[in-house]
């Protein structure tokens, strides 16, 4: 596509049912930016080029494995006033930033929130909105929950001034996970409920996660038999979807549940098929997890052996895979299944 020097463009994406990315390259063909941030509503892509040419711009769809949907692709040049300007060149400075890791995202913030504040002085409402967003989502990395939820309410807020119900649901839903993060999940499940009435909006990937993440926060606060239907029809819609990670963590949640519930058949059953689902996707850190709330399970209804079994085989991939945190769990609840068996030693041995 033909770009001029010096004049700020931008490149929207409406993902009408279909997650893309974005990539702007140069007419040499090196890459400018990259844009993939959320799979419903506007990927919207920022940049000013220091030579007039041809440049391409590549749209892909992020997997295979999603069901056909619509992309309404468009590039506008911005006003050309020197705010205007300003504005875009600290935007694409901010991405640029955010672009180096983790170790830069409090500078991209700040990046954003200039931005944020040179678009509001050029008067563009819905580029405002999208450096609010972005400053949620780094907030939500760094992390600082209640600075994110106050940046997504209010890009949440000037969204739908604008009429764009689905970035004012992603917005929305960003303010739930912040409200997660800070352990509020009653605030969380309130704000994500209060999404449902925009999930039309939404590609189909994110109108499950909204579901999902709602019943994971009424199982947090025990409402286990409202949460485990909703966790049972996102499971279909996962594997359905071919989301295999995200199909094995309800897989796993929904063990959780039925262990909550003291349904122990149906817990056995789902845990066991989240074992078998995981071998044959060759997903050996998944396996860890269904093999820890086994151990759990086996620890719950009195069997001992079965239960350090389960947790010995768990810490075995747990350990391969690098995952300190889990490795540590399994360690104490083998420390309490051979002090139950009064094999002080071994106890102390993997307490240590």
């Amino acid at each position: 596509m033909p770009l001029r020097a010096d004049r700020p463009v931008r490149v929207v994406a409406d993902q009408l049912g279909l997650d893309v990315s974005l990539e702007l390259t140069s007419p040499a063909g090196e890459v400018i930016e990259t844009v993939a941030d959320r799979s419903s509503g506007l990927e919207v892509l920022v940049a000013i080029v220091p030579k007039s040419g041809s440049y391409g711009l590549e749209v892909a769809a992020a997997s295979e494995k999603l069901p056909a949907g619509d992309v309404d692709l468009r590039i506008e040049e911005f006003r050309d006033t020197p705010e205007v300007r300003a504005a875009a060149r600290l935007h694409q400075e901010a991405r640029a930033i955010a672009a180096r890791g983790k170790d830069s995202r409090r500078d991209a913030r700040r990046a954003f929130e200039a931005a944020r504040d040179a678009w509001a002085e050029a008067g563009d409402e819905s580029m405002t909105a999208w450096a609010l967003e972005e400053i949620g989502d780094l907030s939500i990395l760094i992390p600082e929950p209640v600075a994110a939820r106050l940046a997504y309410a209010e890009a949440a807020k000037r969204f739908a001034a604008l009429g764009r119900a689905a970035d004012q649901a992603v917005a929305q839903y960003g303010a739930g996970h912040a409200l997660h993060q800070q352990g509020d999940y009653a605030g969380a499940c309130a704000q994500w409920k209060a999404t449902f009435d925009l999930e039309g909006a939404l590609t189909p990937s994110d109108r499950v996660d909204l579901r999902y993440a709602y019943a994971a926060d009424l199982k947090q606060q025990g409402e286990y038999d409202e949460a485990l239907p909703i966790i049972e029809s996102a499971l279909e819609t996962y594997r359905g979807l071919g989301m295999l990670t995200e199909e094995l963590t309800a897989q796993a949640e929904l063990g959780s549940i039925h262990l909550m519930r003291r349904d122990t058949v149906r817990a056995l059953d789902a845990l066991t098929c989240g074992v078998a689902r995981s071998r044959e996707t060759a997903r050996p850190d998944m396996e860890a997890r269904f093999l820890q709330r086994l151990a759990v399970l086996e620890w719950e209804i009195g069997d001992r052996d079965a239960a350090a079994e389960q947790a010995t085989r768990a810490l075995a991939l747990f350990r391969r895979a690098g995952n300190h945190v889990a490795e540590g769990a399994v360690l104490v609840l083998l420390g309490d299944v051979l002090g139950r068996r009064d094999d002080l030693d071994g106890a102390e041995a993997n307490y240590r």
